[in-house]
């Protein structure tokens, strides 16, 4: 299995304007041509997305989920809000590769062990927080995952005195450093892909199977193929 994509950059801060709703739209393409297009030969190992099923981690009322829909064969997008999930079903009702799943903000329990070619989420772990429901997405994220599938995501890196003194909540959450990063990382056995693979920066693991419902990483060629999976993680180092 493989982690791709793990940088370490500021928390993203979002402007609050609901008024312009093509800025919305263009936000959500612009992220998606920014961070998911250019890198789909490397997390789908070159297979096409229209066969590959992909599954967005908070996905809001579907900013980027419109452009994974345009894409990939099928996508199932999970929001811990029904509020959210609902506007989302209302706004892409025309698309109907979409499944939209209310989630408990910790686990994919709607999603099937192991039908997911590519798993991501933007701007959603560094608004939790604490460490254990991130974590526990990164254990979840290995189950869903198909061999030789990817999960691409990003987390919050900001090791700045000013966000160090807000406690944690669901705007300033949880910080990560690569090396404190790296442990859950390792956990469901995933291992960073060579620098030419990186997107910005790759990790990658071995796995089988038996390993991944056992949490026992497994590394090596003969038990699996690799499974790609992306993390992007963002704040300074």
């Amino acid at each position: 299995m493989t982690i791709a994509g793990c940088s370490f950059l500021p928390a993203l801060q979002m402007a609050d304007s609901s008024a312009d709703t093509a800025d919305f739209a263009c936000s959500g393409e612009a992220n998606y041509k920014q961070l998911v297009r250019p890198y789909l030969p490397i997390l789908l190992g070159g297979r096409p997305p229209r066969e590959c099923r992909v599954v967005e981690i908070g996905c809001g009322i579907g900013r980027m989920t419109e452009w994974f829909a345009r894409d990939f064969g099928f996508v199932e997008a999970v929001d811990v809000s029904p509020v959210m999930i609902e506007q989302a079903r209302r706004r892409l009702r025309d698309h109907a590769n979409l499944a939209f799943h209310v989630g408990s903000g910790a686990d994919l329990a709607r999603i099937a062990e192991g039908s997911a070619d590519l798993v991501f989420s933007y701007i959603v772990f560094q608004h939790i927080p604490s460490r254990e429901p991130i974590e526990s997405y990164v254990r979840e994220a290995a189950r869903v995952l198909k061999e030789n599938g990817a999960f691409k995501f990003q987390l919050n890196g900001d090791q700045s005195p000013a966000y160090a003194r807000h406690p944690r909540d669901t705007w300033l959450g949880e910080v990560f450093r690569k090396w404190t990063f790296r442990p859950c990382s390792r956990a469901p056995g995933f291992h960073r892909l060579p620098p030419r693979a990186r997107a910005p920066s790759i990790m990658s693991s071995r796995q089988s199977r038996e390993s991944r419902r056992g949490s026992v990483p497994t590394y090596g060629p003969e038990r699996a193929g690799p499974i790609r999976c992306c993390s992007n993680v963002s704040g300074r180092p």
